[in-house]
């Protein structure tokens, strides 16, 4: 995701510097680039293409915040399903038990779940952008007036994190005159470097609180799903032990760890394990 919408910034960016080697031409992109797929959708003088493709940068933004959130909403429900799959207990913060998951509380609910300490500051920076994020998706764009509260209690390390990033230690510049969100792509920066910061923080208490019996269960699952080698043989019993190293290393799982899986999942049923 974060690949692909850069490729569409550069992309833009590129596009826009070479449109000025057509500068002062009256032909359409069209018979300029016959080449170019979909062209003809965006058929323009070369000027007026050039003024839609400099605007790209905000409407990337638009698309690109909500398109990252939601990447990392799936990721952190799915998490707390596999704490939940452990025989964890999901609670939210205030300790309810079975709570409704939505992106205003997952993060909060899987660490109480986890019992671990949450990464507080990039937790901040985060309802921030999910407010800025429901602006854009159900406010038409506009500055969500929330934002006035949380914005001024940002921690010294959430804004140090947001100045780094974008450049700019005044977050409430996020607000234009008529009530629009101002948002470009160092806020999309911002949110990609969030998602990621989350995403990895959720991972390592993930490797930190889940059992290594689900873990190595996940393993033999993984392996089983995309191997063809034969059930019991010696290569099946290598194969597994080198994935788990390789893609589940930081979790430690003994070959025991790993034959006992197996065989509770039924793939492993003769007493020999190489």
């Amino acid at each position: 995701m974060n690949s692909a919408l850069m490729a569409l910034l550069a992309g833009s960016q590129l596009a826009s510097n070479t449109l000025q080697l057509t500068e002062g031409s009256e032909e359409t992109l069209a018979r300029i680039f016959p080449a170019v797929r979909h062209i003809e959708r965006f058929n323009l003088r070369s000027d007026e293409a050039r003024s839609y493709i400099d605007q790209a940068e905000g409407h990337l933004a638009r698309v690109g915040i909500p398109y990252a959130m939601s990447v990392l909403e799936q990721y952190v429900v799915s998490a707390v399903g596999l704490a939940r799959l452990d025989g964890m207990q999901v609670v939210d913060s205030a300790g309810n038990t079975g709570p409704d998951i939505k992106m205003v509380n997952m993060h909060e609910v899987f660490y109480a779940t986890c019992h671990a300490q949450p990464p507080d500051s990039m937790l901040e920076l985060f309802h921030v952008l999910r407010l800025v994020r429901n602006g854009i998706i159900h406010e038409n764009g506009n500055y969500k007036a929330a934002l006035d509260q949380m914005i001024p209690a940002l921690s010294d390390e959430a804004l140090d994190y947001w100045e780094k990033v974008t450049q700019n230690r005044q977050p409430l510049q996020i607000k234009g005159n008529n009530n629009s969100l101002l948002i470009d792509a160092r806020h999309l920066f911002l949110a990609f470097g969030l998602v990621q910061r989350l995403a990895r923080d959720v991972n390592r208490t993930l490797g930190k609180t889940v059992s290594k019996r689900t873990w190595a269960e996940i393993v033999v699952d993984h392996y089983e799903s995309e191997t063809s080698a034969p059930r019991n043989s010696s290569k099946w019993q290598r194969s597994v032990i080198g994935l788990a190293k390789f893609n589940y290393g930081p979790v430690g799982l003994s070959s025991n760890d790993l034959k006992q899986a197996a065989e509770s999942k039924g793939y492993w049923t003769v007493p020999h394990w190489p």
